[in-house]
């Protein structure tokens, strides 16, 4: 897969922003493309049930900062040694 040789365009950074978004145009083969949909298909399918959660917990995280709602979200889905009870266990079946 191949980039053009036009500039890349990338929208301005708000202060104390989560989302970034580039723009690119690309040259890509059929086959590439196929991978590319089907990249963004599963990447959908994986962050559906976290949309869900954020939604479900957006009561207690809507007035943190940035940092502070990323750190939550993972405390409630991810077992590490130091948290072992989480909230949500979809993704440790994932």
């Amino acid at each position: 897969m191949g980039k053009s040789k036009t500039k890349r365009k990338t929208k301005k950074k708000k202060q104390d922003s989560m989302i970034r978004t580039d723009v690119w145009t690309l040259k890509v083969t059929s086959l590439e493309k196929k991978l590319l949909l089907l990249t963004v298909a599963e990447y959908r399918r994986f962050l559906k049930p976290l949309v869900f959660i954020v939604n479900a917990e957006w009561k207690s995280i809507g007035n943190l900062t940035d940092k502070e709602k990323v750190n939550y979200l993972e405390k409630s889905i991810h077992v590490t040694s130091k948290n072992p009870q989480i909230k949500y266990s979809y993704y440790q079946k994932v």
